[in-house]
């Protein structure tokens, strides 16, 4: 089986998604190896667990057509202010609409 790459090879690349595929990879490798300690095991499988909801998530992203910061591509007429949901807001739905609504506004000059 050959060897697989260096982190720092497919890191260098700039492909968000394939760095965390990556590190995925070696974290596994890492879990699976005999004799890992419980504190090894516990801080590795924590990681993995999160390296793996962040790749879904970047996946979900580039499936719905958004960058990797959520916003819609350049080349999309979507007005995210438009697409408020209806109905009651959730508590984050709350906080992310007033840290956008504060960042709308305009800071006389002094």
């Amino acid at each position: 089986m050959a060897r697989p790459r260096s982190l720092a090879a497919i890191a260098g690349e700039g492909d968000r998604l394939k760095t965390l595929e990556a590190l995925r990879d070696k974290l596994a490798r890492s879990i699976d190896k005999p004799g890992i300690s419980a504190r090894d095991l516990a801080s590795l499988t924590r990681h993995f667990v999160l390296i793996t909801g962040e790749i879904e998530s970047l996946k979900v992203r580039e499936a719905a057509g958004k960058n990797s910061a959520g916003m819609a591509d350049e080349n999309d007429d979507e007005n995210p202010v438009e697409n408020v949901p209806s109905g009651p807001l959730t508590p984050m739905q709350e906080l992310s609409a007033g840290v956008a609504a504060k960042r709308m506004q305009i800071v006389p000059a002094s």
